[in-house]
């Protein structure tokens, strides 16, 4: 740092009675510049600022696999719903579910049974503001209409399955219904069971009403199926 010499001379003359005394003093003291200090000032309070920075900087080149899997993990969660110690996502769900409504659109769905691919079934349904009323009236619906395709195809002495996920299986077994719609059906009954069997849930109502949706349309794909395989049923079957 530059500094500055500053000389300070003083005469200093004293007189008491009649005699006189001269002093003659001399003082030196040293200046800093005042442009070093600002400088230095300056120095260290750049340095300040770029700490920070650098350091976080590091912990993100360092840790930069972690904090990705943590920030997917974090997104992951925030897609499912929690029902007890049940997950079910929501996206996986409405996608199994758009793939088997396209494959009705294509005439691709296989069934069992006589005659061509007719158009899907098309019917009216209002939902109430019980939503989860509403998936248990759905879901009764469904096990309904997967009991009468079955009658209507396991022709015989085999009785018919009580549980619902051994119905599904049989029927896939028999090739009634494909693969792609039987894993549709797994997932959505294992979520339902887990709504009508939890002592405690947690669902907003958006993802209420987004179940819902998805079992609507299950219900629709059944209901398809149901009419292309020629299954005969009455007004309790049709009447939602």
């Amino acid at each position: 740092m530059d500094t500055t010499k500053v000389t300070t001379q003083t005469d200093s003359i004293f007189k008491v009675g009649d005699s006189t005394t001269s002093h003659h003093t001399t003082v030196e003291t040293i200046k800093h510049n005042n442009s070093d200090c600002w400088t230095n000032v300056c120095d260290c309070k750049l340095l300040s600022d770029l700490i920070w920075p650098i350091t976080i900087l590091l912990i993100i080149i360092i840790f930069y696999r972690r904090i990705l899997t943590l920030l997917t993990i974090i997104g992951d969660r925030a897609k499912r719903i929690k029902v007890g110690g049940f997950e079910v996502e929501l996206e996986e769900l409405n996608k199994k579910t758009e793939v088997i409504e396209k494959m009705i659109s294509d005439k691709g769905l296989k069934f069992k049974g006589p005659g061509g691919l007719k158009q899907p079934l098309d019917f009216d349904y209002t939902i109430t503001s019980d939503l989860p009323t509403e998936i248990l009236k759905i879901s009764i619906e469904i096990e309904k209409t997967l009991r009468s395709i079955y009658d209507a195809t396991m022709k015989g002495d085999k009785k018919r399955p009580l549980a619902v996920s051994v119905l599904i299986e049989s029927l896939r077994e028999n090739n009634v219904i494909d693969l792609e719609l039987t894993k549709l059906l797994r997932q959505f009954w294992m979520f339902r069971n887990s709504i009508v069997h939890a002592v405690s849930y947690t669902m907003s109502e958006k993802e209420f009403l987004a179940f819902v949706d998805i079992g609507l349309r299950v219900l629709k794909i059944l209901k398809t199926t149901q009419s292309n395989i020629g299954v005969n049923y009455g007004a309790d079957d049709t009447t939602l």
